[in-house]
């Protein structure tokens, strides 16, 4: 939890709208990335014995509050899924059958046998099995039914799974995938005439470790933010949790949307699906908080209107729902600062297929970024003044001490994390600013101390193109401190290196 917490980067706080006051009567909690656990642990992870939502965080903190929660939009989907499971039947029973077995190989008799299932969307995080009898690795299951058309038209089957899958309608294969390319949700279509039976068959497997399986059969429509408004529309304020996930932005991955591909970003911009909603929201006319969750940087100028606060709750791991509860309602001062830049749109970003650090980073990037690297917002504010340097001219080689006073300027305890950033003023190749240490320091209300930093040689060191190293020049050098690598929220000294 402590981690978590200390990750939160609150971005904007426009009129201290946060934080949100405890005996709020109604509060709505909309958003793809509000109950999702495994979204919350990212990429690279280990699998936790318990995850507290966003959503849950936000419930137990307010138990006597009227929640109102929606999901509001898929992530990048534009589409809304309509299930058409109850479609489906077995041996005259509505839903489908399904046969579990030892080992991946669908041999031998059926462990387990279920019918009438109408929901398959299965997990084994957290120790949970797909069935009582299944093992929890090296298992295989065959989901079996009879999927009788509503009208004539074209059917989707969604799915999602690890380790691997089969689609089969009519014995025609529809679609086979395994490992990483089965982990995300792919989606096959169907022409169905009214009246007539399909036969479907799903075919899953799971060797190792996670065992995850999402399919359903749906209509989709285009969206529709009519009864969603009418939902919420009584809320005393609207919580949006969305951004990214995992399963979009990652090494490698078999992603192909707009914006996203193999992993990767083609644009920075947010998922226009989810920009929409949060314009369909903002007209309600309540106060709205956005909850971002992401791995790497969004570009939202176009969206900034459309929210009063925008707090990064990141990738938050186990503890993530808690985390952000705590920050949302004031039970932690949150102290979090970007360790990238956030620009504001993809056309901020020079082109990828040139390697000159020409406008890249904060390090040479001469245009405003939206928010900047190691900008984060406070329920406090913080003073910087008499920045001292314990001489003003040194030798190469020599260590400087950087000392100077941090007051809490607000009502509340926090932390400030002190930046300290070095220029050289010597040679036009060398980056606009460099960030050479930090530290996060807590710090009482209406309370002043006395902050230092010992500056080593290698702090100045830059790298000197005439023997192709890094080294110190000698010339003039500003140090910078403060709560951001912003220059209007650094104060600048000066020093000499002989």
């Amino acid at each position: 939890l402590k981690v978590a917490r200390e990750s939160m980067t609150l971005l904007k706080n426009n009129n201290n709208i946060l934080p949100l006051s405890k005996k709020i009567k109604t509060i709505a909690v909309v958003g793809p990335n509000a109950d999702d656990t495994k979204m919350l642990w990212a990429n690279y992870n280990g699998i936790p014995s318990a995850t507290v939502t966003i959503l849950e965080g936000i419930k137990a903190k307010l138990p006597n509050a009227n929640i109102i929660y929606d999901s509001g939009c898929d992530i990048v989907d534009q589409w809304v899924k309509v299930s058409l499971m109850e479609n489906v039947r077995f041996a005259g029973k509505v839903g489908f059958q399904a046969e579990y077995f030892n080992g991946t190989k669908f041999e031998g008799n059926p462990i387990v046998t279920k019918t009438g299932i109408q929901q398959i969307n299965y997990a084994n995080s957290g120790g949970t099995v797909f069935e009582v009898g299944v093992p929890l690795e090296q298992f295989s299951a065959r989901f079996k039914g009879d999927f009788v058309a509503p009208y004539s038209a074209k059917i989707y089957f969604s799915i999602k799974a690890d380790d691997g899958y089969k689609l089969e309608v009519d014995g025609k294969l529809i679609s086979e995938k395994n490992r990483r390319a089965s982990s995300v949700y792919t989606t096959e279509s169907l022409d169905v005439v009214k009246g007539t039976t399909y036969k479907v068959c799903l075919s899953y497997t799971q060797s190792d470790k996670n065992a995850f399986l999402d399919f359903l059969v749906h209509d989709q429509k285009p969206m529709d933010y009519t009864s969603l408004k009418k939902k919420i529309q009584n809320a005393d304020a609207i919580i949006y949790v969305g951004g990214l996930s995992s399963s979009l932005e990652g090494e490698e991955m078999p992603v192909n949307w707009d914006g996203f591909k193999g992993g990767d970003r083609t644009k920075i911009e947010l998922p226009k699906v989810q920009q929409d909603i949060l314009k369909e929201l903002r007209s309600i006319g309540k106060p709205l908080v956005f909850v971002l969750c992401t791995g790497s940087a969004i570009g939202l100028e176009n969206d900034e209107k459309n929210y009063d606060a925008l707090l990064n709750a990141w990738y938050g791991g186990q503890a993530g729902g808690t985390a952000v509860a705590d920050v949302l309602f004031g039970d932690y001062n949150p102290a979090g600062r970007l360790p990238v830049s956030f620009y504001k749109s993809t056309l901020q970003l020079p082109d990828f297929e040139s390697y000159d650090m020409k406008g890249r980073t904060y390090r040479y990037m001469t245009e405003d970024p939206l928010y900047p690297f190691g900008f984060g917002l406070s329920y406090s504010t913080f003073k910087y003044s008499n920045a001292k340097l314990s001489s003003t001219t040194i030798a190469k080689g020599d260590k400087v001490n950087l000392t100077f006073d941090l007051t809490n300027t607000g009502k509340l305890d926090g932390d400030e994390v002190v930046q300290v950033y070095i220029r050289s003023l010597e040679g036009k190749e060398n980056p606009l600013k460099s960030l050479k240490a930090f530290k996060r320091i807590p710090c009482k209300a209406g309370i002043t101390q006395k902050v230092s930093f010992e500056l080593a040689s290698s702090a100045f060191e830059t790298f000197i193109s005439e023997n192709g190293a890094m080294g110190v020049s000698s010339g003039q050098y500003e140090i910078m401190v403060g709560g951001s690598s912003k220059d209007q929220d650094l104060k600048i000294v000066k020093l000499k290196i002989q």
